[in-house]
């Protein structure tokens, strides 16, 4: 992934990348949920 607005730096553990990756998605799940159309949906 190239970089983005967010820089992060390399974390010395892997770790913390799935966490961040799991909130990420769980964030998502909420919007979703929330009534917040994301695909036409």
């Amino acid at each position: 992934m190239s970089k983005t607005t967010i820089i992060v730096p390399k974390p010395k553990k892997p770790s913390v990348y799935r966490w961040f990756i799991f909130i990420a998605i769980t964030f998502v799940y909420v919007w979703a949920f929330s009534g917040v159309p994301l695909e036409g949906n």
